[in-house]
């Protein structure tokens, strides 16, 4: 209906939903321009992973228990891994280390929490 050219309060009336709701769901919609993109990995097409099977591990393992934190100038991918598993843990800085290559430093915040 926007994309009509309604405005958001004559679609606000008609469907019940707040002016705001719909501003924020037109905003997010909106394409990003290449030059306000946050990551400039977001502004060219992805590269697929080099360990398809790790990184499907991974996903697995993000949408099982996991989430995606914006620090200061970054992103940080976390995972709760627990000991009642064998192996989890291990598995999972194994496959965090074959998708992301990363320095010594880096990879030394693998941890068990």
């Amino acid at each position: 209906m926007l994309g009509q050219g309604r405005s958001l309060n004559s679609v606000s009336k008609q469907t019940g939903i707040s002016r705001w709701a719909l501003r924020s769901w037109q905003n997010r919609l909106l394409p990003l321009r290449p030059e306000r993109a946050e990551c400039t990995r977001c502004a060219v097409p992805p590269e697929a992973p080099a360990d398809a099977p790790a990184y499907a591990y991974l996903l697995g393992l993000y949408l099982g228990d996991g989430c995606v934190s914006r620090l200061a100038r970054t992103y940080t991918l976390r995972i709760a891994c627990a000991d009642a598993w064998p192996g989890l843990i291990e598995e999972c800085s194994r496959a965090v280390k074959a998708v992301r290559r990363t320095t010594a430093s880096s990879t030394s915040r693998l941890r068990a929490a």
